[in-house]
């Protein structure tokens, strides 16, 4: 297996034996679980893509392969998505967030104004 480019160190969840790139999130996994059985928390889910859209609901679709000309729609992938008395949460564990990351989030936000979005980890400068 290729080791992680920032030395992440894959884990599975303990409470649903899934695997995931870091223990940070395989940890947070079993505390979403752990809260889901206690009913905090529902409708669980991991992985959870989101496509992205630009001014008048266009897609947003990327570039394709340099040379290539196949397209797709761009969209942001969260670690978990659930619901709670807040509503709709997607939840990201970062143990390091570039600038690819800052602008997908903000693209994000201005598609989904209305899911909270929980972000643990740090940027690229030091803050989150």
């Amino acid at each position: 297996m290729k080791p992680h480019k920032y030395k992440a160190i894959a884990a599975k969840c303990q409470a649903c034996g899934a695997s995931h790139p870091s223990k940070k999130e395989a940890r947070r996994c079993g505390e979403l679980h752990l809260l889901q059985r206690l009913g905090e928390i529902r409708d669980l889910r991991t992985q959870a893509a989101f496509p992205l859209f630009g001014m008048g609901g266009l897609p947003l679709m990327s570039q394709g392969r340099a040379g290539g000309s196949h397209k797709r729609q761009l969209r942001m992938t969260w670690d978990f998505a659930y619901t709670d008395e807040r509503g709709a949460v997607v939840e990201d564990s970062k143990g390091m967030a570039l600038t690819d990351f800052q602008l997908r989030l903000s693209v994000f936000q201005s598609c989904y104004p209305d899911i909270v979005t929980v972000i643990s980890g740090r940027l690229n400068d030091g803050a989150l």
